[in-house]
């Protein structure tokens, strides 16, 4: 008969001889990748983003119950996000509105996960400036002047700016030239080394440079930028990434984006609220051709109903 001593040896024995039970292997991490193009310069958008993808990564693990990491890619031009996105390369996005009624009409699927809120308000604004030396006092002074366009495909940059001008009875034969450029602060410092004599940037831009001489002939509103997923994202995956942008309330972080940017609202994040966008990249159309957009023919009311009177 074994003493307890003994026995509690031998039980020892057998403990460390055993194999060791297999370990619980590690969740792999989700791996996405998040777009942006680069509007300002690619080392500005990489240091605005990075912080708001962090702060994705923990919400969105915590939801999904996994790890998950976020790579983001800054594209040096706006054709070379959308394109990416469309063929689903990229996971999510955030573009300007443009870009997103671009990518809509390419890819259908795609969808917006959530639309950027500045204090409650969906527009911030766009600006036609120039320099305080160039004796342009308004819109009109511009005939004859060379100016300064972002992308073709910016929003503020190039459509709205044109549709603004349009309206104000200028048209590309009106300049004495004009060039587009592929980044705002690019533009900007175009017209501040004299090259051009007015421009048109997005707000928080000009802002970085209106106290070297630089001065606002007119202002014009943008819709806030929609975060867009890809066609065909999981599910839970763009929930999650809605519900973290929705949860996101961190000062620094917002503040690290700029244009005043203070959270994001999924409410609003509905195709048809970049509508006013669309009917201005329309108009724009009217830049080059020098002659505003024929207005819409009334339909003909059918045979043998009498038109109705707008009551």
């Amino acid at each position: 008969m074994k003493t307890p001593a003994r026995a509690a040896a031998a039980a020892l024995c057998v403990l460390l001889l055993s194999p060791a039970p297999p370990r619980a292997e590690a969740a792999e991490p989700l791996q996405l990748t998040f777009g942006v193009y680069a509007s300002d310069k690619p080392t500005d958008m990489y240091k605005a983003f990075k912080p708001v993808l962090v702060f994705l990564e923990g919400s969105m693990g915590k939801r999904l119950e996994m790890p998950v990491q976020i790579k983001l890619r800054v594209f040096n031009s706006y054709d070379a996000a959308r394109a990416t996105l469309v063929k689903a390369e990229i996971d999510f996005v955030r573009f300007g509105p443009s870009s997103y009624i671009l990518a809509k009409d390419a890819s259908p699927g795609i969808s917006i996960l959530a639309i950027e809120e500045q204090a409650g308000q969906y527009e911030f604004k766009g600006v036609i400036f120039t320099r305080l030396d160039t004796g342009i006092k308004s819109i009109k002074d511009l005939r004859g002047k060379a100016f300064a366009f972002g992308d073709p495909d910016s929003t503020i940059g190039r459509y709205l700016s044109q549709s603004f001008l349009v309206d104000a009875g200028i048209f590309a034969k009106d300049l004495s030239r004009f060039e587009h450029f592929d980044r705002h602060d690019r533009v900007v410092e175009a017209v501040l080394g004299g090259k051009f004599d007015a421009g048109a940037a997005k707000e928080g831009t000009f802002a970085k440079y209106k106290d070297r001489g630089l001065v606002v002939l007119e202002t014009f509103p943008n819709i806030t930028k929609p975060w867009v997923a890809r066609a065909g994202l999981d599910a839970a995956v763009a929930a999650a990434v809605r519900d973290g942008l929705a949860s996101c309330k961190d000062k620094l972080v917002l503040d690290a984006m700029g244009e005043k940017i203070t959270g994001f609202n999924l409410e609003h994040a509905k195709d048809e609220k970049y509508e006013p966008v669309r009917v201005g990249m329309k108009k724009a159309e009217a830049f080059l051709k020098g002659q505003e957009p024929a207005p819409a023919k009334a339909q003909e009311p059918a045979a043998g109903r009498a038109p109705q009177s707008a009551n």
